[in-house]
């Protein structure tokens, strides 16, 4: 997933906005990653973003087989101070409790920042 975290944080610079998806896995095998999604960057902005419902509206066969593994979203250099761009802000942070309200089989075990020049940031 390292090329895609590239690719994602690359892709938020050249918008300048923040672009946010999720990883799955699928059901079983919970350590393993083995789909990724992006959502639209349509409505973002440089400060929040919106994921979309997942791919089971593109894919539905997909509903039941798989599951969040880890939501993530980009935080882009332009503007923001290094401590900015390197923590969760309260919007995050309302974000992933928002999202760990989800039924177990829909709740992201992870959270992740991805930002220009720094590994993923976990919170």
């Amino acid at each position: 997933v390292e090329g895609f975290q590239n690719f994602a944080i690359g892709f938020g610079e050249m918008i300048n906005k923040e672009v946010a998806g999720f990883y799955f896995n699928q059901i079983g095998t919970p350590d393993v990653v083995s789909h990724v999604y992006m959502g639209k960057h349509i409505g973002n902005s440089v400060g929040e973003s919106f994921k979309g419902s997942g791919p089971y509206n593109i894919m539905p066969q997909l509903q039941g087989m798989i599951q969040p593994h880890t939501s993530w979203h980009t935080h882009p250099s332009y503007g923001y101070s290094e401590a900015d761009r390197t923590r969760a802000s309260e919007t995050d942070l309302k974000s992933k409790k928002n999202a760990l309200l989800a039924h177990p089989s829909q709740r992201p075990s992870y959270f992740m920042i991805l930002t220009r020049g720094h590994a993923p940031i976990y919170y």
